[in-house]
Formats: C-alpha cells, structure tokens, sequence
C-alpha cells in the first residue's frame, strides 16, 4: 500500500480517537451542571487515576500527529493559495472545497488549541471550579469558547464527510444519514458545553449557580 495512503489512514485515526476524546472530556466538564462539588470530585479523581494518565499519553501522540500532518497539508495550500484556489474550481468537486475549508477550521485549531493548553494547563494553577469559574469571568474567554467550539463542531463533522467519502464507505444516502447524526450528536454536545461554562461562570459571576438547572 501507498505510504502516503497509510499516512492519510492513520491521520483519519487519530481524529476519530481525538474526537472521542473530546466527547469524554465535556461529559467530564459538564460534571459542574450537577453541583460545583461533583465537578471537583471528578477533576481530583482525575489527577489520582493511573488509567486517566494512560489516556492522556494515549491521546497526546494523537494530537500532536494529526496537528503536524494538518500543518504539512496545511502548508501546501498556504504556500501556493492561488493553485489550491485554481484546482479547487477546476474539479469543481465538493469533496475538495470541503477539504479547503477542513484545512481553514484546522488551521483555527490548532491555534486555539495552543491557546487553550497555555491558559489551562501552563499557567492554570490547580484545576477546579472556583479556579475556573474566576478565569471565566473575563468575556474574552466567553469568545475564545465560543470561536473554538465553532470550529470543532465543523471540522469533525465535516472530518467524517470527508472520511465516508474518501474510503467509499456505504451509499450516499447512508453517509448524509451517518453525517446528519454526527452533526447532532457534535451539536448537543456544543450545547452541553456551554451550559457547563455557564455554570462554572455563575459560580463566582452570579453565586454558586444552583439554580441554573
């Protein structure tokens, strides 16, 4: 098999594991919708557990390899934008605009990922909810979020499309099924973030936030 096939198979891997990752990651954050108390638990129990520790050099490869293969795609657009442009409309294929704009929500994230890990993990301090809640309390952070779930919602949804087609798998009915359940599912989970944001804003914003839900 092409090495430049596997390259791409193994890309495609990584975010799928990436994106399930983030699923368990805002079910963990949503913890705070039931009481600021249970989001604390969990972030403690997370810090002890030697399984939540093999995950994370589980995921962390992930990330940086689907990260740098996006850069190396990335960079070949960028570097000759008008060509990328040219071929783009020249197949006029959907399937290659889709690329394009997998690349743009791509580049974005790789940004607000930095971003997110600086502010988060480097200069964050312990992690729990009066912590967090004090940093929420600047609306740049409320933007930040906002911009960084936008373009994750796009760029895994869009990921899969792109992953039906490339490999061929099911029929075009199947896959804008398949691609109508993952954009709902990506959608609630957007509204479960926010809603754990919101809670871990109130917390110092607005008391403790009980009775938000």
């Amino acid at each position: 098999m092409d090495k430049k096939v596997l390259w791409q198979a193994l890309n495609s891997f990584c975010g799928l594991l990436l994106a399930v990752f983030l699923a368990a990651h805002i079910l963990g954050i949503s913890a705070v919708l039931i009481s600021p108390e249970t989001f604390d638990a969990y972030a403690q129990a997370l810090e002890k557990s030697y399984l939540a520790k093999a995950a994370i050099w589980l995921v962390l490869p992930a990330l940086i390899f689907h990260a740098a293969y996006g850069i190396k795609t990335a960079s070949e657009v960028y570097k000759e934008p008008s060509k990328a442009a040219g071929y783009m409309l020249k197949t006029k294929s959907r399937l290659n605009l889709l690329w394009i704009f997998q690349v743009l929500s791509g580049s974005a994230l790789v940004v607000f990922l930095a971003i997110h890990l600086w502010l988060n993990f480097l200069i964050g301090g312990e992690i729990n909810s009066q912590n967090i809640s004090q940093k929420l309390q600047n609306p740049i952070y409320h933007s930040f979020y906002f911009f960084f779930l936008a373009a994750l919602i796009f760029h895994i949804v869009f990921g899969v499309r792109l992953i039906l087609v490339k490999y061929g798998i099911g029929t075009i009915r199947q896959r804008k099924i398949i691609i109508g359940v993952s954009a709902v599912i990506a959608g609630a989970f957007v509204i479960l973030a926010f809603a754990g944001l919101g809670k871990l804003i109130l917390i110092i914003g607005g008391g403790d936030g009980k009775g938000l839900f």
